[in-house]
Protein backbone atom coordinates (compact mmCIF):
# COMPACT_ATOMS: atom_id res chain seq x y z
CA UNK A 1 0.00 0.00 0.00
CA UNK A 2 1.64 3.25 -1.04
CA UNK A 3 -0.88 6.53 0.23
CA UNK A 4 -3.64 4.31 1.00
CA UNK A 5 -3.76 2.84 -2.19
CA UNK A 6 -3.44 -0.76 -2.48
CA UNK A 7 -1.28 -1.68 -5.15
CA UNK A 8 -1.47 -4.86 -7.51
CA UNK A 9 2.64 -6.54 -7.85
CA UNK A 10 3.02 -8.66 -10.85
CA UNK A 11 5.90 -10.98 -10.63
CA UNK A 12 7.90 -11.02 -13.99
CA UNK A 13 9.42 -14.11 -15.38
CA UNK A 14 12.94 -12.09 -14.83
CA UNK A 15 12.50 -12.12 -10.99
CA UNK A 16 11.72 -8.74 -11.29
CA UNK A 17 8.16 -7.06 -10.57
CA UNK A 18 6.20 -4.34 -11.04
CA UNK A 19 3.56 -2.73 -8.80
CA UNK A 20 0.36 -1.57 -10.71
CA UNK A 21 -1.55 1.28 -9.32
CA UNK A 22 -6.05 1.02 -9.25
CA UNK A 23 -7.20 3.72 -12.27
CA UNK A 24 -8.37 5.73 -9.76
CA UNK A 25 -5.02 6.44 -8.13
CA UNK A 26 -3.59 7.71 -12.10
CA UNK A 27 -3.07 11.12 -12.35
CA UNK A 28 -4.41 13.41 -14.67
CA UNK A 29 -0.71 13.99 -16.52
CA UNK A 30 -0.29 10.25 -16.15
CA UNK A 31 -4.03 9.44 -17.89
CA UNK A 32 -4.09 12.14 -20.40
CA UNK A 33 -1.87 10.39 -23.00
CA UNK A 34 -3.54 7.10 -22.85
CA UNK A 35 -6.91 9.03 -23.87
CA UNK A 36 -5.75 10.58 -26.33
CA UNK A 37 -3.67 8.05 -27.96
CA UNK A 38 -7.29 5.76 -27.47
CA UNK A 39 -9.11 8.81 -29.32
CA UNK A 40 -6.93 9.15 -32.66
CA UNK A 41 -6.94 5.42 -32.82
CA UNK A 42 -10.71 4.99 -32.39
CA UNK A 43 -11.26 7.75 -34.95
CA UNK A 44 -9.18 5.55 -37.89
CA UNK A 45 -12.36 3.60 -39.87
CA UNK A 46 -12.58 -0.15 -38.89
CA UNK A 47 -10.83 -0.28 -35.84
CA UNK A 48 -13.16 0.10 -33.29
CA UNK A 49 -15.37 -2.70 -35.14
CA UNK A 50 -11.70 -4.88 -35.61
CA UNK A 51 -11.59 -5.06 -31.95
CA UNK A 52 -14.88 -5.40 -31.01
CA UNK A 53 -14.86 -8.90 -33.42
CA UNK A 54 -11.54 -9.74 -32.26
CA UNK A 55 -10.33 -9.87 -36.04
CA UNK A 56 -7.17 -7.20 -35.86
CA UNK A 57 -5.45 -9.34 -38.07
CA UNK A 58 -7.10 -7.07 -40.93
CA UNK A 59 -5.80 -3.69 -39.29
CA UNK A 60 -2.61 -2.17 -41.11
CA UNK A 61 0.55 -2.72 -39.42
CA UNK A 62 0.63 0.80 -38.14
CA UNK A 63 -2.20 0.71 -36.52
CA UNK A 64 -0.87 -2.44 -34.69
CA UNK A 65 1.98 -0.18 -33.94
CA UNK A 66 0.27 2.64 -32.49
CA UNK A 67 -1.76 0.14 -30.28
CA UNK A 68 1.66 -1.00 -29.25
CA UNK A 69 3.00 2.49 -28.34
CA UNK A 70 -0.92 3.23 -26.53
CA UNK A 71 0.02 0.37 -24.29
CA UNK A 72 3.16 1.12 -23.30
CA UNK A 73 1.39 4.35 -22.30
CA UNK A 74 -1.22 3.02 -20.29
CA UNK A 75 2.18 0.90 -18.65
CA UNK A 76 3.91 3.96 -17.63
CA UNK A 77 0.87 5.01 -16.11
CA UNK A 78 -0.67 2.41 -14.05
CA UNK A 79 3.53 1.45 -13.05
CA UNK A 80 3.73 3.08 -9.57
CA UNK A 81 6.79 1.49 -8.84
CA UNK A 82 9.61 -1.80 -10.01
CA UNK A 83 12.56 -3.64 -9.24
CA UNK A 84 14.11 -2.00 -12.15
CA UNK A 85 16.94 0.88 -11.66
CA UNK A 86 15.50 3.16 -14.01
CA UNK A 87 12.05 5.35 -13.19
CA UNK A 88 9.57 4.18 -15.33
CA UNK A 89 9.33 5.92 -18.38
CA UNK A 90 8.05 5.03 -22.52
CA UNK A 91 11.85 4.06 -23.17
CA UNK A 92 12.43 2.47 -19.95
CA UNK A 93 9.71 0.15 -20.74
CA UNK A 94 10.34 -0.71 -24.17
CA UNK A 95 13.75 -1.56 -22.60
CA UNK A 96 12.40 -4.40 -21.13
CA UNK A 97 13.49 -8.15 -22.18
CA UNK A 98 10.60 -9.60 -24.62
CA UNK A 99 8.87 -11.68 -21.72
CA UNK A 100 8.95 -9.55 -18.88
CA UNK A 101 7.17 -6.69 -21.32
CA UNK A 102 4.83 -9.23 -22.44
CA UNK A 103 3.82 -9.95 -18.98
CA UNK A 104 3.65 -6.51 -18.14
CA UNK A 105 1.46 -5.72 -21.19
CA UNK A 106 -0.95 -8.65 -19.89
CA UNK A 107 -1.31 -7.21 -16.72
CA UNK A 108 -2.09 -4.05 -17.63
CA UNK A 109 -4.34 -3.95 -20.44
CA UNK A 110 -7.15 -4.56 -19.11
CA UNK A 111 -6.64 -1.01 -16.99
CA UNK A 112 -7.39 0.42 -20.50
CA UNK A 113 -10.57 0.83 -20.10
CA UNK A 114 -10.63 2.21 -16.31
CA UNK A 115 -8.75 5.15 -17.32
CA UNK A 116 -11.07 6.39 -20.14
CA UNK A 117 -14.11 8.41 -19.54
CA UNK A 118 -17.50 6.89 -18.98
CA UNK A 119 -20.06 9.17 -21.12
CA UNK A 120 -22.87 7.00 -20.13
CA UNK A 121 -25.95 9.20 -18.77
CA UNK A 122 -26.14 9.47 -15.45
CA UNK A 123 -29.03 8.28 -12.86
CA UNK A 124 -29.88 12.02 -12.48
CA UNK A 125 -30.06 12.32 -16.15
CA UNK A 126 -31.78 9.77 -17.66
CA UNK A 127 -34.33 10.45 -14.57
CA UNK A 128 -34.62 14.22 -15.15
CA UNK A 129 -33.71 14.91 -18.85
CA UNK A 130 -33.51 18.88 -18.07
CA UNK A 131 -30.07 18.09 -15.62
CA UNK A 132 -28.47 17.81 -19.02
CA UNK A 133 -30.40 20.47 -20.47
CA UNK A 134 -29.29 24.27 -20.32
CA UNK A 135 -31.96 26.81 -20.15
Amino acid sequence: MTDGVFLQRVDLPSGGWADLRPAKAVSERQRRPVRQGFYKLADIPGVREAFKSGDTESLPMQVMNEFDTLNDMLAVAVIAGWSFGAPVTLDAVQDLDGPDYDALQKAVAPLMTELLPDFSASKESAADPKVTTEG
